[in-house]
């Protein structure tokens, strides 16, 4: 086991994480100048089928709908703290299942999700995408 977990939270269901990925650009011209403000990329999320996906798929098939979410990650020392990235209004941009029977040492269903969100939060840090007031 390693020295984190992590577990997805969305409404009032929760999900293992198997995988996470998040982060943040900052534009550059030819010479490699920055150009724009720091934003923040999509959340890429790869989750163990659990009992509940339904919230998950029907956030994932509605282009209008905006959630609040959050990674934690636990540390498995019991000592380390928790590390918590959160989002304000995530959209579910992509939704994909997956199964593999037979698949020596890894999980045969999972998910993967990407989400893009107004603002990021990780600990104290936060990532405003400047979005309009009116998520679509």
């Amino acid at each position: 086991m390693g020295s984190f977990s992590a577990t997805f939270y969305l409404e009032t269901e929760q999900y293992p994480v198997l995988a996470c990925v998040h982060e943040v650009h900052q534009d550059g011209n030819s010479k490699g100048e920055p150009t724009s403000k720091v934003y923040s990329d999509e959340l890429l999320l790869t989750l163990e089928i659990t009992g509940s996906m339904l919230p998950l798929i029907l956030w994932g098939h509605n282009q209008t709908k905006a959630l609040p979410g959050y990674v934690l990650f636990h540390a498995n020392d019991g000592v380390s703290p928790s590390v918590r990235l959160s989002f304000e209004d995530g959209m579910c941009v992509s939704y994909e299942e997956h199964f593999e029977a037979n698949v020596t040492g890894q999980r045969a269903f999972y998910c993967q999700l990407s989400v893009v969100a107004r603002r990021f939060v990780l600990g104290d840090v936060t990532f405003d995408n400047h979005w309009p007031v009116q998520v679509p």
